[in-house]
């Protein structure tokens, strides 16, 4: 759905997207999400919900984006190239504690607190970030909007020099229509150290059993990721559910820079909740 899931997300995937989106779990969930970047570079998400009574919900996950072998290149006293010592990695780790409460029928909150390590040779850093996020069910029927604001804390860096986290602020707005099972979704990104990016999906569902998804990714305002070719930056995704689980899968291309793979794997387990807020197909 070309990541529009600010508005969307309800199982535990929320703890990534929209924490508040937790509030709409019915389950205990279980996911593994691996992401396939191009450079060799490659993102993890373990993920975990619970329902806690009627209302609300907690939820943990690990984070972890690391590269493959880097050559260490050499220089001399001028500054030039002189020759390469081994090779380095590189990774960035968060652990992310969450909490959402449903606060009335037609609006949820919810927050992550995050531990954010970075390893980058024999370097690292360490700190921590808040996210802050709410879902709002408009009295359209089948309008959710969303807004996450993501990333508030610590500088962090390595050597004495520290910059501040990327903030963002993500603002989402997702439709289900009543008479078929399809979702269109937008969201809209104001991170503080780029430029202003959408995203925007589609998410049809086949007889409860096949997910079909579409969605854009965009980049504005001169971003390097910028293409000439339209098709860079749509993505095409599938998911199957099976219950207990659910499968999903999406192919994204970006461009010179390549193309990108992400699967993830989500299992619930105990009982459904009773709640009359939870999110249906």
């Amino acid at each position: 759905m070309g990541e529009a899931y600010c508005a969307v997300s309800g199982d535990a995937l929320s703890i990534h997207w929209n924490p508040a989106g937790l509030s709409q779990t019915t389950s205990g969930q279980v996911t593994f999400a691996h992401l396939e970047w191009f450079e060799g570079i490659r993102y993890e998400f373990l993920g975990y919900a619970q329902p806690i009574g009627e209302k609300a919900s907690i939820g943990a996950a690990y984070y972890l984006l690391h590269t493959g072998d880097i050559r260490r290149t050499l220089e001399d006293a001028w500054g030039q190239y002189a020759g390469e010592d081994g090779t380095f990695a590189a990774r960035d780790q968060a652990l992310a504690i969450s909490y959402s409460r449903r606060l009335s029928e037609a609006m949820s909150v919810g927050t992550n607190f995050k531990l954010i390590r970075q390893e980058n040779a024999n370097e690292t850093a360490s700190g921590f970030a808040f996210d802050l996020a709410g879902t709002y069910k408009t009295p359209l029927e089948g309008l959710t909007i969303g807004l996450n604001l993501q990333n508030m804390g610590q500088q962090i860096g390595f050597v004495g020099e520290k910059d501040p986290l990327p903030f963002n602020v993500k603002v989402g707005g997702a439709y289900r229509l009543s008479r078929a099972p399809l979702i269109v979704a937008v969201d809209v990104n104001s991170p503080s150290d780029g430029d202003l990016t959408y995203n925007a999906g589609l998410e049809y569902w086949v007889r409860n059993l096949i997910a079909l998804r579409t969605g854009y990714n965009s980049r504005i305002q001169g971003n390097d990721l910028e293409s000439s070719d339209l098709a860079d930056g749509i993505a095409m995704g599938l998911g199957i559910e099976i219950k207990p689980l659910q499968f999903d899968a999406a192919y994204v291309p970006y461009g010179d820079l390549g193309r990108t793979f992400s699967a993830s794997l989500l299992i619930r387990f105990g009982n459904q909740s009773s709640s009359q807020n939870k999110n249906a197909r």
